[in-house]
């Protein structure tokens, strides 16, 4: 009897362990669904902490990840841009995301992000996106002062396209599932 509880005991843990992550999984498309964000349980979005950037930016990665918030509506809707170009170019792969709803609850929070980030500001109607080249900012789109010539590419009509930039990481900064 007693090896009989021991074993319900691993089996509940385990159930316990895997509904945890499959709901932490699924925070991110209820947040932005809830928003009024257009995409599916399935998307192209994979989230991650700014200290997972930090790592990723230590390692000397290249990479793209979209900052933003639930709360702004500039950033639900370039979330759906991302998903809609995502599926319109049956890009099977990931974008990373950096959820920064939180991290906009304090000045604290915001500076400490906006520094390990490397970005001029986090905090936009938008979302900002950071391009890392082998560690480096490359672009930041919270600082058109700075990387303009970059920036202009994808600016149409006076308005950065999260398309545009979609399609750029899609193509040059792909994350495999």
């Amino acid at each position: 009897m007693n090896k009989f509880k021991k074993i319900l005991s691993a089996l509940a843990v385990s159930i316990a362990f895997t509904t945890l992550a499959s709901c932490s999984e699924n925070s991110f498309y209820k947040e932005w669904k809830d928003a009024g964000a257009t995409i599916e349980e399935e998307n192209v979005f994979k989230e991650l902490t700014v200290d997972e950037v930090v790592t990723k930016r230590d390692n000397k990665d290249s990479f793209i990840i979209f900052c933003g918030s639930s709360s702004k509506s500039g950033a639900v809707s370039a979330v759906s841009d991302i998903q809609v170009q995502a599926d319109s170019l049956d890009y099977d792969g990931y974008v990373y995301f950096v959820n920064t709803k939180d991290i906009l609850s304090s000045i604290s929070g915001k500076k400490n992000a906006t520094d390990k980030l490397g970005v001029q500001e986090i905090d936009s109607s938008d979302l900002v996106v950071v391009c890392y080249k082998e560690g480096k900012v490359y672009f930041d789109t919270s600082s058109s002062e700075k990387y303009g010539d970059i920036y202009s590419r994808f600016n149409i009509d006076g308005s950065l396209s999260y398309n545009a930039l979609a399609c750029y990481a899609f193509e040059y900064y792909p994350v495999e599932k």
